[in-house]
């Protein structure tokens, strides 16, 4: 009885909500903390450019609603989220079996700017019980992957600069086009 009050956990609707946001961290250190200048150059200040930051950040959600309204919660998540910068991962409704209670369970891609507008709509849908925040690093993957792309580009250049050699044997020209439809 008290699990048809409660009714189901939406995962009971166990959302997962993934976005990735440049964040900038700015170091408040000073150069002048320790004091004055009095050398020949004088007191000139230095501020570094702030390294730009690669942040996923994952959000877990916990819901729960009546179970005679799981399917149309869980539609109504999945349309929302069409309507605003997501995409469905993936998503699954299970059907009451045997002890085991209906749940549904939508994994989303959320831009960081749209996380705020999909919360709010959750939560006219049930209550959320649970809300678990994760998040990582990804600067190191997002630099070397931009890194490795301005790498090939150039080389993808270089090898169209060599086909336009009117010196270039027949040999050299399909070697060229080969490396370039690898490149």
């Amino acid at each position: 009885m008290i699990r048809k009050l409660l009714a189901l956990v939406l995962g009971g609707l166990l959302l997962t909500a993934t976005g990735c946001a440049k964040r900038a961290f700015v170091s408040n250190a000073s150069p002048s903390a320790g004091g004055g200048g009095g050398g020949l150059m004088g007191f000139m200040e230095v501020k570094a450019a702030a390294p730009q930051r690669y942040i996923a950040e994952r959000h877990e959600l916990e819901i729960i609603t009546p179970e005679s309204e799981l399917q149309e919660s869980w539609d109504s998540v999945v349309a929302f989220c069409a309507t605003i910068q997501c995409e469905v991962i993936s998503s699954r409704v299970t059907s009451r079996t045997g002890d085991s209670v209906p749940s549904g369970t939508v994994s989303l891609r959320v831009a960081p700017q749209d996380l705020a507008k999909l919360l709010a709509h959750i939560q006219k849908l049930g209550k959320i019980v649970q809300h678990t925040t994760e998040r990582e690093d990804k600067t190191t993957a997002v630099v070397h992957t931009e890194a490795k792309i301005k790498n090939l580009t150039a080389f993808r250049d270089n090898l169209r600069a060599m086909l336009a050699k009117p010196s270039a044997t027949v040999k050299d020209l399909i070697e060229i086009q080969q490396q370039l439809t690898e490149t």
